[in-house]
Formats: structure tokens, C-alpha cells, sequence
């Protein structure tokens, strides 16, 4: 039997969709444009850059010493990376944020910046999360069993070994590659990214320098629920509880 919740949180996700594109749903919640997967069942900003949308105003290093305050360290495996060297912690400063290329980081700052959206709870959640590799597929492409693998082959459709086309579904759709949040077993220097708009688009690689610049593509698990509801899809939703009352006493 169809879980109630659930049921109700998709329709009014319908209701407050802004587009549809296959397994992908564009909606609204407090405030915040997202984007639901079905497929994956998980929520992605709909910015596709949004560190670099975000550090616009008030100001780079404004959102920099901001993020910073919030996540000044990091955990890793023990690595060259690491203040001190092999310590397991590596402190984070502006140097890991890039102002030429805004919006891309060290993999440290790209999870200092997951960290601070959570503690902002921004649109509403506090799960958000930098896509995991596939270690099994090493560094190749087709590789769909991962979180960015499935928005990349699964719900958009897109080719690998390509330049894809922008997604209507996101905005400041034209990132040349994501971090992933996992560690290359045996080398915890190095971590995985995910190539987007280039000429090897959807290509999973390891092997790179936690230390490189690359972006970030946050997600979260699941869908964050829009608070206030619109009073039209209070009515929908009552309707719906009314139905499944009848049901139930039928």
C-alpha cells in the first residue's frame, strides 16, 4: 500500500512544480529552488554553481570567512594535505576557495561548504551532501551506480564521452566538473570528480589532488518539505485525507 505521507508530499510536489523533465521535478521549497529525482529519490540544488551564486553577494570572502567559521577543520585520511602533515585534519583557510574561477574550491572547501549549508539549513535541511564515487568503476565513464552517475546517464539522458546540452531543469548548467565526496582507497591524497561540460562529459575520475580546484553539486536525501503550503494545495491535500478516510471506513 502506497505510504500516505509519501503520497502526499509527491502531490504537492506536483502542485508547486516549476518543470518536469523526465525523472526530474523542479519545485519550490521555503523560498529555495530545488530539483527531486525520482529516480535516485533525492533533492539537488537547483543552482547547478551555487557556491559561486551564493558568494556573489554579500561578497566572496564574506561567504568564505562565513563557511570557515562554521567548518574550520576537516576529517580525512591521514595525507600530505593535512595541517599538520598525516594529522587526519586539515584546517581550512581562504586559500582553498578560488576567486578567479568563483565557485570552485579544494575538495576540503567543497565539504566546508556542505557543512555550512547545513548549518544554515538551507531550503530547510540539514542533510545536504557532496555525491559519493562508484570506486568499483575506478576512472571510466557509463558509470551509472552513483548519485551523480544517475542525474548524469539516468535522468538526463545525457551521453558520455560528450559535451552534453544545458538542463532546463538547473540553472548555471555549464561546470566543467563536480567533487565527489570520496576518498581514493590507498591514496588519501587524491579523491574522485565527476566531468559535466566537457568534451568528456560523464566521466568518473580518481587519482585527483584533494588540493585541485573543482565545484560542487550538493544534494539531499530524499524531498525537503516547502513550509508555508499554498492554501490551494491545503484543499487538494484535504481531499486526498478525505478520500483515504472514506476508504478506510468503506
Amino acid at each position: 500500500m502506497l505510504n500516505l505521507s509519501k503520497y502526499v508530499a509527491l502531490s504537492l510536489l506536483t502542485l508547486t512544480s516549476l518543470n518536469v523533465s523526465a525523472a526530474l521535478t523542479g519545485y519550490t521549497a521555503n523560498g529555495t529552488n530545488l530539483v527531486y529525482s525520482s529516480v535516485a529519490d533525492v533533492t539537488w540544488t537547483e543552482d547547478a554553481n551555487l557556491l559561486a551564486t551564493m558568494a556573489r553577494d554579500p561578497g566572496a570572502f564574506t561567504l568564505f570567512d562565513a563557511i570557515i567559521a562554521a567548518s574550520p577543520t576537516i576529517n580525512d585520511t591521514p595525507n600530505d594535505y593535512d595541517t599538520p602533515a598525516f594529522s587526519g585534519v586539515h584546517q581550512v583557510t581562504r586559500s582553498d576557495f578560488s576567486t578567479g574561477a568563483l565557485g570552485s574550491t579544494s575538495w576540503f572547501g567543497a565539504l566546508a561548504f556542505v557543512n555550512y549549508l547545513n548549518s544554515i539549513n538551507y531550503a530547510g535541511s540539514n542533510q545536504w551532501m557532496l555525491p559519493d564515487a562508484n570506486v568499483a568503476c575506478g576512472s571510466s565513464i557509463n558509470c551509472v551506480n552513483s548519485t551523480m552517475g544517475s542525474l548524469y546517464y539516468s535522468e538526463l539522458g545525457f551521453v558520455g564521452g560528450q559535451n552534453p546540452p544545458t538542463s532546463d531543469s538547473f540553472s548555471n548548467d555549464g561546470v566543467p566538473h563536480y567533487w565527489l565526496s570520496t576518498e581514493r582507497p590507498g591514496h588519501p591524497i587524491d579523491s574522485y570528480r565527476f566531468s559535466w561540460h566537457s568534451s568528456n562529459g560523464g566521466n568518473q575520475s580518481e587519482g585527483i589532488s584533494k588540493g585541485l580546484s573543482s565545484f560542487v553539486r550538493p544534494y539531499s536525501p530524499g524531498m525537503i518539505t516547502a513550509v508555508p503550503v499554498p492554501p490551494a494545495a491545503w484543499l487538494f491535500v484535504s481531499g486526498l485525507l478525505g478520500l483515504f478516510g472514506w476508504q478506510r471506513r468503506a
